[in-house]
């Protein structure tokens, strides 16, 4: 591995850390939004996709996806593919602002207050934040399918296994809004039905159907160009 690419995905999970999860971190006990204590609804501690996602999860799928781009599919391979890669990157990012300001709108406007909005309809300068990042992170995330078309292009078979292993991080980091759900259910609403929390966390099963949505598409594309259908 060259040195530079070394430095790259090495300063990856750091950047991550800080943009997001201690960012978060920071602003939410300076704002008194964190602890079980917090005078808004839900503390941020009841987060897990903030406090397991952006912690941990997060930080290990950049750098896999950064290392899937360097190290394994290939500038070079990238190369082959500019124009496909633009009109990519330009769709992926405008999915990625519609989906997350939709989101965001969504969470802010609901009955309860957090990280995100202390008053109804008011976003807060941690929501503000937190959208910025969630639009470029799931940016980030929108590429690796990119990459994981390049493999299969390339034949490249070795970058088709690392993708499936990234795939499986995708899937853990798409359920966790699932546990924001149940934690609501279970510490915030009391009185309310699970079918109730269903209803308002709309979003919560979203990103496990589209991550297994993921795979089975690129498996196809995986079948009709090179025969391959285990994981």
């Amino acid at each position: 591995m060259q040195k530079s690419k070394s430095y790259y995905l090495a300063i990856v999970p750091f950047i991550t850390l800080i943009v997001g999860f201690l960012s978060f971190l920071s602003l939410s006990i300076y704002f008194k939004v964190f602890w079980i204590n917090s005078k808004y609804d839900v503390p941020l501690i009841y987060n897990v996709s903030v406090m397991v996602g952006d912690s941990i999860l997060l930080p290990i799928l950049n750098y896999k996806i950064f290392n899937l781009f360097l190290n394994y599919v290939g500038i070079e391979s990238i190369k082959k593919y500019r124009k496909i890669l633009i009109t990519w990157f330009f769709a992926a990012f405008i999915i990625s602002l519609f989906a997350n300001i939709s989101a965001h709108l969504v969470w802010v406007n609901d009955a309860l207050t957090d990280f995100v909005g202390f008053k109804k309809g008011e976003f807060s300068i941690i929501g503000i934040w937190h959208l910025i990042y969630s639009i470029f992170q799931m940016l980030i995330i929108f590429m690796f399918p990119f990459f994981w078309f390049v493999a299969i292009k390339e034949k490249n078979d070795i970058s088709l296994k690392y993708s499936h292993h990234i795939w499986k991080f995708v899937l853990i980091f798409s359920t966790l809004a699932i546990f924001d759900m149940l934690n609501k259910y279970f510490f915030i609403y009391h009185d309310k039905s699970l079918l109730y929390a269903m209803q308002v966390d709309i979003f919560a099963f979203s990103t496990v159907i589209m991550s297994l949505m993921l795979f089975y598409i690129m498996k196809y594309i995986e079948k009709r160009k090179m025969g391959i259908m285990s994981v």
